[in-house]
């Protein structure tokens, strides 16, 4: 089972810059995550904000991905808990994240 997992990031009703934010709860370099992951943001390509509020599927084009993935053996509990804490500091800034992952039914 792949452990790894995506935050897609919707920040048209942000308050605050998430990135931002981010950084300055969790340790970041290209981002390295404390938790033995490398963390990227990637600019959505295929970003559109006509489709962002299409309850199926919306999330597909939010502006944003945060891709994370295990450098080191880690538990499916371990990434669980880590999409977990990166989803609830993403969303106090009032973005809009989901996220995909192998395990996404049991956060």
């Amino acid at each position: 089972m792949s452990l790894q997992f995506i935050l897609f990031i919707d920040d048209t009703r942000a308050t605050v810059d998430w990135r931002g934010h981010l950084a300055s709860q969790i340790r970041l370099r290209k981002i390295e995550c404390e938790h033995g992951n490398v963390c990227e943001i990637e600019d959505n390509r295929d970003h559109d904000l006509s489709r962002v509020d299409d309850p199926e599927e919306g999330y597909l084009f939010f502006r944003w991905r945060l891709h994370c993935w295990p450098e080191q053996a880690r538990t499916k509990a371990e990434q669980m808990e880590l999409a977990r804490y990166l989803r609830e500091v993403v969303e106090q800034t009032g973005c809009r994240v989901v996220v995909g992952a192998n395990f996404e039914d049991e956060l």
